[in-house]
């Protein structure tokens, strides 16, 4: 099997090439307005232009209704940005799946992220139906197939097979911690091309995730791209906290307790720039994903710039 920085290009993505040419990438978080409207919401993202590689659009996260990420992606990739978007299998069936991975693919989004999705009950419509008909291990096999296979589910060929750069989760905080490096790879097996992490709150501990994505041969054959958060308020702790797949170390917990409120904002910018610097250094990180919860978009690029970061291609 090629090394990943040398095996051919799956798609057209900005960010494929970036990654295969061994460069770190920026990808930024952006979620689409619960709105019929994107026009202000796209004169916003365009101050990230210059400061991400690529942008990657949510699929109604926290399971309530925004608009749809396919429609925000085409119209960021009519406007020159690299596009990202998140799929998950909460609301749709295979069938439905491979419509919209057939659609992102022809309206020139390349980078797919393949989630199983956040519970209807954790959102605002809690009475909504769920469908989960596949998981985020059958959802990246069935896009493996469409695009390396060129067919369907049922085996029907594809006229134009997708040329689809794939991702998915990591979660190295997510109990049983000892298993989360065999569940990265379990979802290379699947066909991801690459991971992105939850947010990395305790660099010592991703050491050693990261440690045992190499003894597994994961880091050889797949990217891994560190997910990055700027934890700025007390009210942000106890959220964060509340999610089964993010680990709030006592340190961070006791540096904003000692404080001032008016000082917290500033403080979590300075230690996710920080973050920034740690993990670029660990053997096996090919870039970061930052998530703006926490933080508005100027703090987004402040953040990009603080840790030098700002993409060169």
């Amino acid at each position: 099997m090629k090394h990943k920085h040398t095996a051919p290009l799956v798609s057209a993505s900005r960010l494929e090439r970036k990654l295969r040419a061994g460069a770190f990438a920026v990808v930024a978080e952006v979620c689409p307005p619960t709105s019929a409207d994107l026009t202000p919401w796209l004169d916003r993202v365009e101050a990230l232009r210059s400061y991400a590689d690529t942008l990657q659009l949510t699929d109604m996260p926290l399971a309530t209704p925004h608009t749809a990420n396919l429609a925000a992606g085409a119209l960021l990739v009519g406007r020159g940005f690299d596009v990202m978007i998140n799929i998950t299998c909460r609301d749709r069936n295979r069938i439905a799946q491979q419509g919209y991975l057939l659609g992102a693919a022809a309206v020139g989004i390349d980078n797919i992220f393949c989630l199983t999705g956040d519970h209807p009950r954790f959102g605002d419509h809690p009475t909504a139906a769920p469908v989960f008909e596949l998981d985020s291990f059958g959802w990246l096999a069935l896009a493996k197939q469409m695009r390396d296979g060129g067919t369907l589910a049922n085996g029907r060929t594809i006229e134009t097979p997708p040329r689809a750069f794939l991702g998915a989760a990591a979660a190295p905080d997510s109990p049983p911690v000892e298993s989360r490096p065999e569940n990265a790879l379990r979802k290379v097996d699947s066909g991801a091309d690459f991971l992105a992490t939850q947010p990395i709150l305790d660099v010592d501990a991703f050491k050693l995730y990261m440690a045992r994505l190499r003894d597994l041969g994961v880091t050889e054959r797949a990217f891994v791209i560190a997910g990055i958060m700027a934890v700025t308020s007390m009210n942000q702790v106890d959220a964060l906290r509340a999610t089964p797949d993010i680990a709030v170390p006592d340190s961070l917990f006791n540096y904003l307790r000692g404080l001032p409120e008016s000082q917290r904002s500033d403080a979590g910018i300075r230690r996710a720039i920080e973050t920034i610097q740690q993990v670029r250094e660990i053997d096996g990180v090919d870039g970061v994903l930052i998530y703006p919860f926490g933080m508005g978009q100027d703090d987004m690029i402040a953040l990009i710039a603080g840790a030098n970061a700002i993409p060169t291609s």
